[in-house]
């Protein structure tokens, strides 16, 4: 029988996996999502979290691949302003990567993800838990835990209360592009004095830049969706470079500011950890 199943396979739920797995617990990890994305998302991890995965064994492929120093460089009104070391000692690596690393790892534990396979139901008695999945295979194990985000899938069905407050209109959009002819030494960040800004940050082992920026708005005041065309707009204001263009959106994302936790952690032998439990900005 399985120890534990873990729901998601995101940062969270693979650290979880190999930990039990390196203990020798019984693991199994379904995900919703048909196969691995290729996001940047969350780009970095600080010491701490480095010394978590180096324990796991998960760390060396990122370490040669992410970078430890990144200069900040600052523009306003389109003139370059200064250069500027970024302080930590972590890590500048995309969110992909920091879990393709940990599938590996966990691959090499016997272990593999089990993709396709949404969450679709909870029961649990004093024996253990009972997970229906979307096609109506179900799977017993001793425990569950739910690792699946923010929107938690099993938070929903368990009946737990995610309490705080949560903005409507995104407070940034975010995404991955391409930007030929700009150099990648620099996190570059363009502000202006109309206000706003636009940041272009390099994520190593790629080609590619994360971009955030302020939402654009239209005609009436209202937020427009992310798109690469508006990334352009909004580069073309912010940045003031009319050689560089912005190409290769693979991701295309709008952030909301929240603050929400749930308001138990455990329901019976159903758990909730990461994103599941408590999302907040990480200022």
């Amino acid at each position: 029988m399985t120890d534990v199943l873990i729901v998601g396979s995101g940062p969270t739920g693979l650290t979880l996996a190999c930990e039990l797995a390196l203990s020798g617990a019984a693991v199994r990890v379904v995900e919703g999502r048909g196969a691995p994305h290729r996001e940047s998302r969350g780009k970095g991890l600080w010491p701490g979290s480095l010394d978590v995965l180096r324990g796991l064994g998960a760390a060396e492929p990122l370490e040669a691949v992410g970078s430890s120093e990144v200069d900040l460089r600052k523009y306003f009104d389109g003139a370059h302003v200064n250069d500027t070391p970024m302080p930590g000692g972590g890590l500048l690596i995309g969110q992909w990567q920091v879990e393709g690393a940990l599938r590996d790892r966990l691959a090499g534990l016997g272990v593999r993800v089990e993709y396709g396979s949404p969450l679709a139901g909870i029961t649990q008695d004093a024996a253990g838990v009972r997970a229906e999945l979307a096609d109506g295979t179900a799977i017993g194990a001793r425990y569950l835990a739910g690792c699946d985000g923010g929107r938690s899938t099993t938070r929903k069905l368990l009946g737990i209360p995610f309490e705080g407050t949560g903005e409507e209109e995104p407070a940034m959009v975010v995404g991955d592009v391409r930007a030929p002819g700009l150099s990648r030494d620099f996190w570059h960040q363009w502000f202006t004095s109309e206000g706003g800004g636009i940041l272009l940050c390099p994520m190593p082992g790629t080609d590619t830049f994360q971009l955030q920026a302020a939402p654009e708005q239209d005609e009436r005041g209202g937020v427009l969706p992310a798109s690469l065309e508006g990334f352009q707009r909004l580069f073309d204001r912010h940045a003031r470079m009319p050689g560089i263009r912005l190409a290769d959106a693979t991701w295309l994302s709008s952030w909301r500011v929240s603050v929400r936790m749930a308001a138990r952690m455990r329901e019976g032998r159903a758990f909730l950890a990461g994103d599941a439990a408590h999302v907040h900005p990480i200022a």
